[in-house]
């Protein structure tokens, strides 16, 4: 049997809500971005081969970490601080597009690497494919606190290293001041 492949996690951007191709970007590419609690967005992570040995990436599954806990939890429709969510905009298992600059030799497709539960099917690369994995979440603002720091990864078999973790600075607007009058 062969060397395993290898995989890294090399770039990452937010998204707003819309189709696979036409959402817009929140920021730009590979940076820490402010995020709105209780708001549809998509996260979109590069996966690259670097081993240049063909192999299967199996159990895709997102993950996110609170304020540097040093602990990652799986993002699913009922998990906390995160979750993922069906988008009025995606199909779950439908095929990703590059969109994202980086990632070197030829891009996977079909991959079925959207996502609205958390997890995507295995995927088989050659050696030195990327693929891009997408995942329609939302923040859940009970969870969080303005300021908050959210890493979201995706973890799989052979596990990947990540040269790029996406970043999330969490905006929870003040509550509002409420005033009553004692008549």
């Amino acid at each position: 049997m062969g060397m395993p492949g290898a995989f890294d996690q090399t770039d990452y951007a937010f998204y707003d809500e819309g189709t696979e191709s036409g959402s817009s970007i929140i920021g730009t590419q590979n940076n820490q971005q402010s995020v709105d609690v209780d708001t549809n967005f998509q996260i979109r992570i590069l996966l690259q081969e670097t081993s240049a040995t063909a192999d299967d990436f199996e159990g895709l599954q997102w993950e996110f970490e609170l304020n540097t806990s040093g602990t990652f939890a799986n993002i699913t429709t009922s998990s906390s601080v995160i979750q993922a969510v069906d988008s009025s905009s995606l199909t779950d298992a439908n095929d990703t597009t590059s969109r994202l600059t980086g990632g070197s030799g030829t891009f996977i497709t079909p991959n079925a690497w959207i996502t609205e539960d958390g997890n995507s099917a295995n995927l088989t690369y050659a050696a030195s494919e990327h693929c891009e994995a997408l995942l329609s979440a939302q923040i859940i603002g009970a969870d969080v606190s303005n300021g908050d720091q959210i890493l979201v990864r995706v973890a799989g078999s052979p596990g990947p290293s990540y040269t790029q973790t996406a970043d999330i600075d969490v905006i929870k607007a003040a509550g509002t001041r409420r005033i009553f009058v004692i008549t």
